[in-house]
């Protein structure tokens, strides 16, 4: 008969017949089959022992289900009721019921560990990222041996728990509990990124330090130029873009190492952890073609916002690089407007992302310069009031969910409108109203065309447009004055 973590429970364990077993359901709880695999009731309802109990009432309350179910020694077996066709049905249905409630919860917890796992490594590459899986299941093996109460693991083990992870399929409780266990470790950590390479060092069997000093260099320069293994390497993705892949393949096949060159790093950790500022591409390059280290000018003393605005700096002038990625980086950086426009967006609900608004996901919001533009124009002469509020708090209460809905054009306009009326001289209510009417994607193309025939802009003519439709039928000293 199995044992578990509870003395209570396995003193109870030996009180019972022989032929019961137990099977762990998951929050520390078990249940009982007999001999001919069936579960053991009681009341009609499948008996639930808790492994966490210590005594008391329920420990007691545990002891009396037993009893009156038969299961104890010295207790009676209770005779087997008759089984009618009816009873069948209902037994099967219970049975059904169960299944569909087990597999729900089994389910409900693999979704939970995914997206925790994915907002966690999100910073260092993401939990779909090349190679990650194979360091998880390093960092998991590794882990298990290094915790007391958990049976060490080999890495081809682990391996195959992650990719079920990856595919959002249940795995088993002890599995589950290694994952969320390491979870909580990163959480934790002072510095979430370094906390990772760390982990991933000692999986591999590699030193602290991997890089030996070469001296500070020439004082005339801000950096020094080594040569630094790729274990030492990490992209920190609070600032850095993803990697595009196509891109990085299709240069790796051609792959010239003289054209390299040095990338930019700063220097986290010393001899051990160095953040990539610039030159993600060539490094992904070289390691796929199995270069084991990369020549890097080095930078000391740096932070995480002064690397931020390094990776700015040095890529403000390039054709590739996304708004959005120029944008959060000048929030790792501490740009006072980026940060308060963040601010901003999130209190009503949005979120600043690369990617458009789809009916998944309405909160979103990828017309970054838009979000600018509107934040830059003032409603009062102070310059103190931004337009970016009210545009959004009108967005949220009338266009919410709808295609084209938090499109760039439609931002301007109503920024504009703010702007020239005030959000006083508007009646906001009427305003949300004339937007509910009609549909955001109709009033664009209509600016749009009303550009192509007069040259002019596009959010000004829909601005126009809006302004018309709420000006019908209003009274004359309603109304507001024709842009």
């Amino acid at each position: 008969m199995s044992t578990t973590g509870s003395p209570e429970l396995n003193e109870l364990l030996r009180e019972m017949k022989a032929g019961y077993r137990l099977e762990r359901t998951g929050g520390g709880h078990y249940r009982i089959i007999d001999s001919n695999g069936r579960y053991v009731e009681h009341n009609d309802k499948v008996v639930s022992l808790s492994g966490t109990a210590h005594g008391g009432s329920t420990l007691n309350n545990m002891r009396a289900q037993l009893k009156n179910a038969g299961v104890l020694k010295g207790e009676p077996r209770r005779p087997a009721r008759p089984v009618t066709p009816e009873g069948q049905a209902v037994a099967k249905e219970r049975m059904r019921q169960a299944t569909a409630e087990r597999n729900r919860l089994q389910q409900e917890r693999a979704d939970s560990l995914y997206r925790r796992l994915e907002k966690l490594l999100g910073k260092v590459g993401g939990l779909e990222g090349p190679g990650m899986a194979r360091d998880l299941s390093l960092v998991g093996s590794e882990y298990t041996h290094n915790r007391n109460g958990h049976e060490p693991r080999t890495p081809d083990l682990m391996y195959n728990s992650i990719y079920r992870v990856l595919r959002k399929e249940p795995i088993a409780v002890e599995y589950n509990e290694i994952w969320n266990e390491l979870a909580g470790q990163l959480e934790q950590a002072d510095d979430l990124v370094e906390e990772w390479f760390r982990l991933v060092r000692h999986a591999r069997g590699l030193p602290d330090e991997v890089v030996v000093d070469v001296g500070a260099g020439d004082e005339d320069w801000p950096f020094t130029v080594e040569l630094i293994p790729y274990e030492a390497l990490m992209v920190d993705h609070d600032y850095q873009r993803p990697v595009p892949w196509p891109f990085v393949r299709k240069h790796a096949a051609t792959f010239d190492p003289t054209l390299v060159g040095t990338i930019d790093v700063a220097q986290r950790r010393r001899g051990a952890v160095y953040a990539i500022m610039d030159g993600q591409l060539r490094y992904e390059m070289c390691r796929l073609v199995g270069k084991k280290a990369i020549w890097c000018s080095v930078y000391s003393g740096m932070d995480k916002q002064q690397e931020a605005r390094f990776f700015l700096h040095k890529n403000r002038d390039k054709k590739a690089i996304h708004p959005f990625y120029t944008f959060r980086a000048r929030i790792a950086a501490g740009d006072p407007d980026a940060l308060a426009i963040k601010e901003i967006v999130e209190e009503y609900g949005y979120e600043v992302t690369w990617q458009a608004a789809k009916p998944d996901s309405p909160q979103n919001i990828s017309a970054i310069a838009a979000l600018e533009e509107a934040f830059n124009r003032r409603s009062d002469e102070l310059g103190e009031d931004d337009c970016l509020r009210p545009t959004l708090r009108v967005l949220k209460r009338s266009t919410w969910g709808m295609h084209f809905g938090q499109n760039h054009i439609l931002i301007r306009a109503l920024a504009i409108i703010f702007e020239q009326y005030t959000e006083e001289g508007v009646g906001v209510g009427r305003l949300q109203d004339t937007l509910r009417k009609t549909a955001p994607e109709m009033y664009v193309n209509r600016a749009r065309e009303a550009s192509r025939h007069h040259s002019t802009n596009a959010a000004w003519n829909l601005a126009r447009l809006i302004v018309d439709d709420y000006n019908r039928g209003l009274p004359r000293a309603e109304k507001l004055e024709r842009l």
